[in-house]
């Protein structure tokens, strides 16, 4: 697992930094989940009557996992697409994906929908919840459902999530509702529980393996489960996905539990080149002071020069009272 830098920051600079960060979706497109059906080469075609079938019922369940991290959250929940489903046809049968060795079936599918729909991990803004439709017949190894983070740290791109048509339709092979929204959160950039030490079966995080939460159908209400201090962190530095949700140290962490070092050690790895190449990656990026203390969160290092020069500029023009001071890459700058 990739361990990235994350400054030490105590409970109220944490809050500063937070605040001093104009909403990410200002500046540029926040995560919106896209649903895609996929359907390798030997399944055959949807009709239309089954397609909307399909597509109502997984846009009922998407907007009860709204609700489940609304519930979570409080301020802010994520984006759905306003253009529904896609339906993307392969061109390869269901065993290339299935039987394929070296490379797994989620970086296949995604690099064949980066070409379809021409996007990119470096400024993808899409979180690809893929609804697998596998061929009739004998079953075919694995696919099942998994998720993650493009480019590993949260807030630094899009995700790719990956749930089969059969889960959607009879809750065979895993439940789909309270998947979805555990899946969800890996795409969001978080990671299974047991990282920072609670056990996987029986804490209550929707990111556990919990079988309370487990659900039947498409219930009438949210799921069950919540985070742990370290997931409300880390989800905090998803301002592309959250930009209006705020780490509150006595709200969020009320244990006060040292949660920088743990958080910084439980990063997903980002995906593998076979997508492409990451070229955002910077080693400083852009860090901002207040009256000489650094209070810049870990994400500020993927800004781009355009994103540092404005929030610099919001920064000094909003804190008259306050020293501001501005980096990028290592050299202080002012707007």
């Amino acid at each position: 697992m990739k361990r990235l830098c994350v400054a030490g920051l105590s409970g109220i600079l944490l809050i500063l930094a937070l605040l001093s960060f104009p909403a990410v979706g200002s500046a540029e497109a926040r995560l919106i989940v896209q649903p895609v059906f996929f359907l390798p080469s030997d399944n055959a075609s949807f009709s239309r009557a089954d397609l909307d079938g399909y597509s109502a019922l997984l846009f009922a369940h998407l907007n009860l996992a709204r609700e489940h991290w609304r519930r979570i959250l409080r301020t802010d929940t994520f984006e759905i697409t306003r253009d529904g489903a896609r339906v993307y046809y392969s061109r390869r049968p269901g065993s290339y994906y299935t039987v394929t060795k070296g490379t797994d079936a989620a970086h296949l599918m995604l690099k064949e929908l980066f070409d379809e729909y021409g996007d990119n991990r470096n400024t993808s803004r899409i979180i690809y919840l893929v609804i697998y439709a596998r061929p009739a017949g004998p079953v075919q190894g694995e696919i099942l459902g998994g998720a993650r983070t493009m480019n590993g740290m949260p807030g630094t791109g899009g995700g790719f999530v990956h749930l089969e048509l059969s889960s959607l339709l009879t809750d065979k092979l895993y439940p789909f509702q309270s998947t979805l929204a555990h899946e969800l959160g890996h795409a969001f950039g978080l990671t299974h529980p047991n990282c920072y030490g609670y056990h996987l079966s029986e804490n209550d995080s929707v990111m556990s393996y919990n079988p309370r939460h487990h659900t039947s159908g498409l219930p009438n209400f949210p799921g069950p489960g919540g985070l742990n201090p370290e997931e409300y962190y880390a989800i905090a530095l998803n301002r592309l996905a959250f930009p209006d949700f705020v780490f509150v140290p006595a709200v969020h962490n009320p244990g006060n539990k040292q949660l920088d070092s743990a958080v910084e050690s439980c990063f997903l790895g980002e995906m593998s080149p076979y997508i492409g190449a990451i070229y955002q990656k910077r080693s400083v990026g852009y860090e901002l002071f207040f009256d000489g203390q650094r209070v810049s969160g870990p994400d500020a290092k993927f800004y781009s020069w355009s994103q540092a020069l404005d929030n610099c500029r919001y920064n000094i023009t909003s804190k008259p009272n306050i020293k501001v001071a501005c980096r990028f890459d290592g050299s202080f700058f002012r707007p």
